[in-house]
Parts: structure tokens; sequence; C-alpha cells
């Protein structure tokens, strides 16, 4: 492994992401208000992957129908086309909201205030909108379990939406100082 000047001047060892010293793990300049600040965007981020994972449940539940207790399969090419068009937006949403939200771990959207407050935007704006549209629709209309996922699903992700939108300022200052330095 080859030396970097700031490890040759004497500077501190860092190690594993940017801008952490092998002793704590804890970048240096984060105080304990970023550091919990961290784990809360850490926590509300799981939290939205696991709705985005929910709500592509729910497109899969679509798409099995009759099967778990739901409204039958479509009869005609009209209501074919709106069946196959639901379940493809629940799923393909879920499943972008799980990529963005994973995407927004990178260093390079973390650090960068712009580009991190526009990713928390987005995905608060994003999940307002799933939590209103879980929280009706065709799977309300199946068995109570289906309702109640449907339910949950909607009050997850207006905490998560309202989250988003409370860290959207919030990007990492240690880890943008180190991706600067590079």
């Amino acid at each position: 492994r080859r030396a970097s000047s700031s490890f040759a001047a004497g500077a501190p060892r860092r190690c594993g992401r940017a801008g952490r010293t092998p002793a704590t793990g804890t970048a240096p300049a984060m105080g304990v208000y970023g550091a919990r600040i961290r784990v809360a965007r850490s926590a509300f981020t799981a939290l939205g992957v696991a709705v985005g994972l929910l709500f592509a449940a729910q497109g899969v539940l679509f798409f099995l129908g009759a099967q778990v207790g739901h409204q039958e399969r479509p009869e005609g090419f009209w209501e074919g086309c709106h069946w196959v068009a639901h379940g493809f937006l629940c799923v393909a949403l879920g499943l972008a909201c799980v990529a963005t939200e994973l995407r927004s771990c990178s260093a390079r959207v973390a650090s960068h205030v712009a580009r991190f407050a526009m990713n928390r935007m987005g995905l608060a704006v994003a999940y307002l909108w799933l939590g209103c549209y879980a929280a009706g629709g065709p799977l309300r209309a199946g068995p109570t379990w289906s309702a109640v996922l449907g339910q949950v699903t909607a009050i997850a992700a207006w905490t998560v939406g309202v989250a988003h939108i409370l860290f959207a300022g919030c990007a990492d200052r240690a880890d943008a100082d180190a991706a600067t330095a590079k």
C-alpha cells in the first residue's frame, strides 16, 4: 500500500469510509448532534427501503389477485391493460424507491449538499404520494390483512416522507471534506 501525502506528513491515519479514524471509527469533526443525525438518517433510510419493498409487494399481490382473496382477474382487453399497468406501477415505484434510497447512501450523493437535498426532496414527494396511493385502492377491497398492509405502508411512507423533508439539508460534512480533499 502506498503512503498518502497526509500520512507521510504525520496526520492521523484514516481508514474505512472517508474521514474516519481507526481507533473510534467516527468522523473526527462530527459532534454529538451530527452522529445522532446520521443514525436517524440511516434509520429512516432503512424504513424507506422497507416501505419500497412493501409497496412492490402490493403490486405482486395485485398480480396474484384471486389466489390471495382479491378481485378476479380482468375480463377484457381494457381491464387487462389497467391491471398490468397498476401492478407494474406498484412494483416499479417500490423498487425505484429502494434503489434511490440505496443511492443516497453513496458518498457522491451524501457528501454533496445540493445533490443530497434534491435526492431527499424527490424521495419525500415520492413517499408522500406513495402513502396516499397505498392507503386506498383495490387492495382495500381484499381481505382485512391486505387493507392493514396498505395502511401500515401508508403510515410508514408518510413518516419517511416527512423525515426526508426534515433531513434534506443534512449532508455529511465529514464525508464532503474528505471527498473534496481527494
